[in-house]
């Protein structure tokens, strides 16, 4: 797997923190950046109410952060004149697929509640509401591209552009739950991940978990504060995450724990992967009468050639259907990008 050089940065000013709701006891924060002009310092570019973008972080599901997007995100589009949202959600196995996704709808609906108080109201910076994109990376790509279908996944509006970064948009690929031989890295037992694999208590779900590059030796504590904006120390807990989502890729069992197929049968657990595989949606809507065609956002699909964690003939396939579906698509390939390969691109900064 290419490695890309990461590059690390302070964190954007200025932003401001949120609790969207708090579930069973556990808060689901949000962060804002307002942009450039928007009763903040900066000079802004045009007038008039501005669009934004509701960024969805990845991390296998199970662990990342939402403060701060992927390092390219607030230079590409905040001197646009673009606010920026960071949407959280809680992690699995203590909650499913389709109750995060209820995390993501909560974020959506706060922000078009709380938005336009947030960065200026009315007039020149203000947000325009309907005019929006949707975009993630990974597993937020998957959560993107999801929302891309509109008022039928709670998305209404829906989103003027999905941005699909390398996104997992076919569940029911066998590769994806193909078992890899991969080291526990941080060492925890089997036993003990297995236990935490089948832990189903929402009250004790997570909703940050550093990645293990911003775990030390890799990053320090005081590097990780600057990048993330908080004053944040990884714990045991953080490498319990790493090893959960190490120890899901070794037995091939994702899949089980975000849809708890031990209490469905195979039929619907087949039609719980399809159902929430967004290229399997699109397909779905090619079978329709020609009314329901071109419906789809436009879309940015990014993917590198040689990523081995979500294989890129995800992204292509899901590009020709799109476009077989009447959807604008622009596709980006890295040649050489493995997984997480943007995360070096178009910024400077601290390598890592």
């Amino acid at each position: 797997m290419t490695t890309p050089v990461r590059t690390v940065k302070p964190c954007p000013q200025p932003f401001s923190d949120h609790v969207v709701a708090n579930l069973e006891g556990v808060d689901l924060p949000i962060r804002v950046f307002p942009a450039v002009g928007s009763g903040q310092e900066g000079t802004g570019t045009g007038k008039g109410k501005r669009p934004w973008l509701f960024w969805i972080h990845g991390g296998g599901f199970v662990s990342g952060k939402h403060y701060v997007p992927n390092v390219w995100v607030h230079p590409a589009f905040h001197p646009e004149g673009i606010h920026i949202v960071s949407v959280s959600y809680r992690f699995i196995p203590q909650v499913t697929l389709p109750e995060l996704w209820q995390d993501i709808l909560l974020a959506f609906q706060w922000c078009r509640e709380h938005l336009p108080s947030i960065v200026g109201g009315d007039g020149d910076g203000a947000v325009d509401l309907d005019r929006y994109i949707v975009g993630g990376d990974s597993a937020g790509g998957h959560l993107a591209s999801y929302a891309g279908l509109g008022p039928e996944v709670g998305f209404d509006p829906k989103p003027t552009v999905v941005l699909d970064i390398f996104g997992v948009i076919d569940l029911t690929d066998p590769y994806i739950s193909k078992p890899f031989d991969i080291p526990i890295q941080f060492g925890t037992p089997l036993e003990v991940l297995h236990e935490l694999s089948t832990s189903h208590d929402a009250s004790k779900a997570r909703v940050t978990g550093a990645w293990t590059w911003e775990i030390e030796p890799e990053m320090s504590v005081d590097l990780l504060r600057t990048f993330w904006g908080e004053d944040y120390t990884p714990s045991d807990k953080d490498r319990l995450l790493m090893d959960l989502n190490s120890y899901l890729v070794k037995e091939g069992t994702r899949l089980d724990v975000m849809f708890r197929s031990e209490n469905l049968s195979k039929d619907e657990f087949e039609q719980a992967k399809h159902g929430w595989s967004p290229l399997h949606r699109v397909r779905r809507s090619l079978k329709d009468d020609s009314r329901h065609r071109s419906q789809y956002p436009p879309t940015v699909v990014m993917h590198g050639r040689k990523d081995f964690v979500v294989p890129i003939k995800q992204s292509e396939e899901f590009a020709d259907r799109l476009e077989e579906n009447g959807t604008e698509v622009l596709r980006i390939w890295s040649e050489e990008g493995g997984h997480s390969f943007e995360q070096a691109i178009g910024v400077s900064g601290v390598s890592l």
